[in-house]
């Protein structure tokens, strides 16, 4: 058995191999809101800035444009693996422009 990289067997943990975009979504979505200290609220502007259904609380909110903006940079592509902090730090990138998101990192 070979121990290059080329040759290594690629084995994906039984609790994460089946993860669905809806979930990946929530996932990011979940991270984003802890990242950013968001209140989960109903506010019909922050729908509205992201595109989607106005009637959603700031978790849904975040989840829906998330799962949107995945599913238009990766569709179903399923030939291969993602990694997870790639996704999130480009969605999460993407989402700080769209809002226009100001993070205090001196601030405490």
């Amino acid at each position: 058995m070979s121990s290059s990289p080329s040759h290594i067997p690629i084995s994906v943990h039984p609790a994460i191999r089946n993860l669905n975009v809806s979930q990946i979504s929530k996932m990011i979505a979940t991270k984003i809101i802890e990242k950013t200290e968001l209140n989960l609220q109903y506010n019909s502007s922050f729908c509205r800035q992201l595109n989607v259904a106005t009637d959603l609380n700031t978790y849904e909110t975040l989840a829906y444009y998330i799962d949107n903006r995945y599913f238009e940079k990766y569709g179903f592509n399923g030939s291969g693996l993602i990694n997870f902090n790639e996704v999130y730090d480009e969605l999460y990138c993407e989402f700080k422009n769209k809002i226009k998101y100001q993070m205090n990192y001196g601030a405490s």
